[in-house]
């Protein structure tokens, strides 16, 4: 006999192996709506980045990215220009990309 997982337990069994890096990437995304909450968000994927890993990205680096980005994000909608300009900085070392650029290039405008 053969054993067939079906959709719903295959489905859970999936959710129950990722670790609590989906919570903590949500909590990234949200700059708009929550800029603080998405600082504590992308510094705690980073934490688990930095611990852990994480077979969600293909490469490391663009999980580095990717959080350095969001965190960047929410400090330019803050106010905090030079935290923004580091955390740009740190994305477009993990994974260059030309809005990552271009935004830590409006950040050094509006900063004078």
């Amino acid at each position: 006999m053969r054993w067939r997982l079906s959709g719903p337990i295959l489905a859970a069994a999936m959710l129950a192996a990722l670790p609590a890096l989906a919570q903590e990437d949500q909590g990234c995304r949200d700059w708009q709506a929550d800029p603080a909450r998405a600082v504590d968000g992308c510094t705690r994927l980073l934490g688990v980045l930095e611990s852990s890993g994480s077979a969600r990205w293909l490469y490391k680096e663009k999980g580095y990215g990717y959080a350095y980005f969001g965190r960047a994000e929410a400090h330019a909608a803050l106010g905090e220009n030079d935290l923004a300009i580091a955390d740009y900085t740190l994305s477009i070392r993990n994974d260059p990309s030309a809005v990552a650029y271009n935004n830590r290039g409006d950040v050094q405008v509006r900063k004078g």
